[in-house]
């Protein structure tokens, strides 16, 4: 299934603030406040995603807030980033649209699956478009769903979860931020190639599962970069919940990250058969 999608870019004249993300965990747009320009937020899924850079009078797009279903019993989309902050009305201007959510994936079965040695399943969100000529940057997408349920489970060594969250887009003629990294390392925010502020890091390193804020604008910055998405949501089925045997699987988020609600976007439970 398909993730959430990013927000609109603005459009290319004076006061034209992006657009917000469709749907729940959505990251918000960011406004423009003549000369500057504030970045999308991040989208939220399995934690929240970080608001984009501001300064100037301009307001940052807040970063998308954690929701959905703690143990994926309805797979639920991820929320894109929202859109980058129009910038004033110069010719060849674009702010960066926000990054898509990461899809949702569901493997279920009577018997026993196994994820076979060196096996991967990603559902990293997108990150971020950078803003062009003095635009800002669009918010990164949060991380997507992964559930995996069966009578019994093994995972063998060198396999991977990833649900991460994107980069945010670079501001002022900046790179779109990263898609959520396979690794478990954070992924990084479009750098820029003039003075304003880059993208959050995306969410996905054990203990920093939220998606970072863009940096402040400062001096003569006018284009903020957009907030990282957060984390997805990864959980385990087997019977009784006593079926899993796992030989070496890296998570990200980890089973032990906690939400700022204080859930673990990462679960381990038990599957119902009929």
């Amino acid at each position: 299934v398909g993730g959430g999608p990013g927000g609109a870019s603005g459009a290319k004249f004076m006061d034209a603030n992006g657009g917000n993300a469709i749907g729940s965990g959505g990251g918000k747009a960011g406004t423009f406040v003549n000369p500057s320009a504030a970045g999308g937020g991040g989208g939220g899924y399995g934690e929240h995603g970080g608001k984009g850079s501001e300064g100037g009078g301009s307001t940052a797009g807040a970063g998308g807030t954690a929701f959905g279903d703690l143990t994926l019993d309805t797979l639920i989309l991820a929320g894109g980033g929202g859109g980058g902050a129009g910038a004033h009305n110069m010719p060849n201007m674009m702010p960066g649209a926000g990054g898509g959510g990461g899809g949702a994936l569901q493997i279920s079965v009577a018997g026993a699956l196994t994820l076979a040695g060196g096996g991967v399943i990603d559902a990293g969100g997108c990150g971020g478009f950078g803003g062009v000529g003095n635009a800002a940057g669009g918010g990164g997408g949060a991380g997507g769903a992964i559930l995996l349920e069966a009578a019994q489970i093994t995972l063998d060594n060198l396999t991977a979860l990833w649900a991460n969250g994107g980069g945010g887009g670079g501001g002022d003629g900046g790179n779109q931020g990263t898609s959520g990294a396979i690794g478990g390392s954070s992924g990084l925010g479009g750098t820029t190639s003039g003075g304003a502020g880059v993208g959050g890091a995306n969410g996905g390193v054990t203990g920093a599962i939220a998606g970072a804020n863009g940096p402040p604008l400062g001096g003569t910055e006018k284009a903020g970069g957009g907030g990282g998405g957060g984390v997805g949501r990864i959980a385990i089925k087997t019977m009784n919940g006593t079926g899993l045997t796992d030989l070496g699987c890296a998570y990200s988020p980890d089973v032990s990250d906690k939400n700022a609600n204080g859930a673990h976007p990462t679960t381990l439970g038990a599957a119902s058969f009929k």
